[in-house]
């Protein structure tokens, strides 16, 4: 994704679509064009929560296989 400013995007819903125009990560681009819309009604920490763990599904199990092998 590319870094922004959305100070003045106060609506969850502006906020998820503006970061939808801003996705250039086919993973990240799959996940906003089947679930973005369930967020729209949301949070916008919500939507921002389930976005990284999307982005970042093996970062637990990577970080405890590292710490085995040190």
């Amino acid at each position: 994704m590319h870094e922004t400013e959305h100070h003045s995007v106060t609506k969850a819903s502006d906020k998820i679509k503006v970061i939808g125009g801003l996705i250039d990560d086919s993973n990240l681009l799959k996940f906003y064009a089947y679930d973005a819309s369930d967020y729209f009604s949301g949070s916008w920490e919500a939507f921002k929560t389930r976005m990284f763990q999307v982005a970042l599904p093996l970062t637990g199990e990577w970080s405890c296989a590292n710490k085995s092998t040190n």
